[in-house]
């Protein structure tokens, strides 16, 4: 486990032309002062030093305050620097190690590296999977006095960067889900972002086929016979291929449906409890004393106390927090089956179109068929090769 010890915190101000240095116990350090004499600053100075963007006071933020933080890490011990958006790492002879602008690349790397930090995020714009910045490391632990009590995880700025963070997140720091689970993220969002690539470039060498397939006539006859047995093995092992992605859809949409059953389950439970607390806070209120009251259902005394009718309503917005996200995971459901469902039919299109083909009746073959047929399939064995070295490319 890592042992993080915060020794000295160095501010400094050009502007001001005042400094202060502020020593840290290895164990526990309680600042104390009254209002407006800077300990909200102090503590948002230490987080803003560490690589966490936030909101000091406009008189603080005027005062261009350069930070450098003292502390160790398992024994080891670092100076890190931030001037504005410039920060600095150095060792404990003040040798620096890694100097940089921002903090969402290099430097904030070798901070996550140093704290043993791990988590990836999804990036907002580019989608790829990467390491979080060093903000979502502090956010659980600590709470801004203007903004953290207003709404929940917005005490530091500029979190945007990463879109459905707070999840992945909260199963990080509960440790739910080991270092491998991100790890094995990100190499499979790059895989898949590869994928796509090449999904992208085997729909373009398909549509150029398909177009120039409507232009063609018809192909009735190959005179090289060895040539049409594959072509027909060919479409038999598209045909098997479809057959076994639709029966994959298939799967997969029977146990979205199971799971979309349990939901059901759970949420008539939750339905059910719900009218069951409301029916016992009711009651409460109707026998309004400090006397104990009879449950109706099962025949105890219970203390009628102002206590009792909170613990009723705190469990009454417990159901229906859980009947919201039961609906909400039903509808994610719902959506998963339907564009499942719309898969499957379109195999099923496929499949019908290629089993037409393959039991179609050849008709009288004329000797320019001959020619367009082998033109044809020159054509076609050109596109049916750069769709072949694709779907290589993609199984790998």
């Amino acid at each position: 486990m890592q042992r993080v010890v915060f020794k000295k915190l160095f501010l400094l101000s050009k502007k001001e032309e005042a400094a202060k240095e502020i020593s840290l116990s290895p164990e526990t350090t309680v600042v104390l002062g009254t209002n407006d004499t800077g300990k909200s600053s102090l503590i948002k100075s230490l987080y803003h030093t560490l690589g966490a963007h936030v909101q000091f006071h406009r008189k603080w933020a005027e005062a261009n305050v350069i930070g450098v933080l003292n502390f160790i890490v398992n024994e080891k011990e670092y100076f890190l620097l931030r001037y504005q958006n410039l920060f600095g790492l150095f060792d404990q002879d003040i040798k620096p190690i890694y100097i940089e602008q921002g903090i969402t690349k290099g430097i904030g790397i070798r901070l996550n590296n140093i704290f043993n930090f791990n988590l990836k995020l999804k990036h907002s714009s580019s989608k790829e999977i990467v390491n979080a910045t060093p903000a979502f490391q502090y956010l659980p632990y600590y709470v801004d006095q203007d903004k953290g009590w207003v709404k929940l995880w917005s005490s530091f700025e500029d979190l945007t960067h990463f879109s459905g963070w707070h999840r992945d997140l909260i199963d990080y720091h509960i440790g739910i889900k080991p270092k491998e689970y991100y790890d094995l993220s990100e190499n499979i969002n790059s895989l898949d972002i590869q994928f796509k690539e090449l999904s992208s470039e085997h729909r373009i060498i398909q549509n150029a086929q398909t177009k120039v397939k409507e232009k063609q006539k018809p192909i009735l006859f190959d005179i090289d016979i060895d040539l049409f047995k594959k072509e027909i093995d060919r479409l038999l092992q598209i045909c098997n291929k479809l057959n076994k992605e639709q029966e994959n859809y298939r799967i997969e949409i029977s146990n979205l449906k199971n799971q979309e059953q349990d939901l059901d389950i759970q949420l008539n439970i939750a339905q059910k409890s719900l009218s069951e607390i409301e029916k016992d806070y009711e009651f409460t209120l109707r026998h309004n004393s400090s006397l104990p009251i009879q449950c109706p259902t099962c025949g105890t005394d219970f203390e009628n106390s102002l206590i009792n009718r909170f613990s009723l309503v705190e469990d009454a917005d417990s159901c229906r927090n859980l009947i919201i996200d039961i609906n909400k995971r039903k509808k994610v459901i719902k959506s998963e089956i339907s564009i499942l469902q719309d898969k499957y039919n379109k195999k099923s299109i496929n499949i019908e179109e290629l089993n037409n083909l393959l039991i179609e009746k050849k008709g009288i073959i004329e000797f320019h068929d001959v020619i367009r047929s082998q033109s044809n399939k020159e054509i076609n064995n050109a596109f049916n090769s750069s769709l072949e070295e694709i779907e290589l490319d993609s199984s790998k």
